[in-house]
């Protein structure tokens, strides 16, 4: 099958950065049979893919989804998800905790969501603390937005500093 298989042709990784650039423990081909294609993927690129879905947390209620495949949007197959498993496993990566408890569950979303949505709440708690200022700035004009009812004859300058305000609104949003 992977003899007879066609390329992707993809040449960068999902940032747009050539793969050219780095060394081949880093880049990991992943055969779809549906397709019947190779694509190559950056390890990082994948890992980031699958934690983003397994993380996937709407106003903090969990709700993780299927990791799909970036070039074609299908879920991943179990069979590519054991392989990515063995890669990581094999390479400089961390396996990543989410990534490890959706593999205990053997790749099953529904017992993986039962199991552990009190361990997935925490991840994405986690990732709002420390989410970049732009984020928190963006989300508290949203929060602002979404309450206006509640906060009539209040508006945000759209000069105002963004420390001040984040440092004013965070603890509310």
């Amino acid at each position: 099958k992977l003899k007879s298989a066609k390329e992707s042709g993809a040449t960068t990784d999902l940032c747009t950065r050539p793969l050219s650039e780095l060394p081949p423990t880093a880049l990991m081909d992943l055969f779809d049979d549906v397709s019947r294609t190779t694509y190559l993927f950056r390890i990082s690129d994948l890992l980031r893919v699958i934690h983003d879905a397994l993380s996937h947390a709407p106003d903090f209620f969990t709700a993780p989804m299927e990791p799909r495949n970036p070039y074609t949007n299908i879920p991943f197959t179990h069979a590519q998800l054991y392989s990515i498993y063995e890669t990581v496993r094999r390479s400089p990566f961390e396996i990543p905790t989410l990534f490890h408890l959706f593999r205990s569950v053997g790749f099953s979303i529904t017992d993986f969501t039962i199991r552990y949505e009190p361990v997935v709440r925490e991840v994405v708690i986690d990732e709002f603390a420390t989410a970049s200022d732009a984020r928190k700035h963006a989300l508290i004009l949203s929060m602002a937005r979404e309450h206006e009812r509640e906060l009539r004859g209040i508006t945000i300058h759209p000069d105002f500093p963004v420390p001040a305000l984040i440092a004013g609104l965070g603890p509310y949003l």
